[in-house]
């Protein structure tokens, strides 16, 4: 899925996407663009602040997935299938270490792979992984 070429750039918006109120239903009230969080709808990025150039590849998977199947059935399909919200996050968080082991230093690798992990083993996609496991599966094709 490396399909992301050289423009490491998104539409990034500031407004709200319009799933935020089923992920808070999901994942709680805390979710929101103001405590950092990152959600992409269709081919727009919505966040307060601008997107880290090693956030970009992440997010553009994600463009990629929801242009599949469009971003209301993938955004239906992530809320309610945490193996789903797994397989799609892992594959978002591959693309997203290759770019960083490609583009920042070793030791910035290093640290973002083990903020990766504890990220796809965290209560935001639901603790269905542990740490470890995340970070040898998100290692995997590296």
């Amino acid at each position: 899925m490396w399909l992301l070429g050289n423009k490491n750039k998104i539409k990034q918006s500031r407004l709200p996407p319009p799933i935020l109120e089923e992920v808070q239903k999901l994942m709680g009230k805390q979710i929101t663009l103001e405590a950092g969080y990152v959600f992409t709808y269709g081919d727009t990025c919505h966040a307060i602040k601008p997107i880290p150039d090693w956030l970009v590849p992440h997010e553009k998977v994600h463009v990629i997935q929801q242009s599949l199947i469009t971003p209301k059935v993938w955004w239906e399909k992530w809320l309610a299938d945490p193996n789903f919200r797994f397989e799609q996050e892992l594959e978002a968080y591959r693309v997203q270490y290759k770019w960083v082991c490609e583009n920042k230093s070793e030791s910035e690798a290093k640290k973002l792979l083990s903020d990766f992990a504890n990220n796809l083993s965290g209560a935001m996609y639901g603790n269905i992984i542990n740490y470890h496991k995340a970070m040898k599966k998100i290692k995997n094709d590296i």
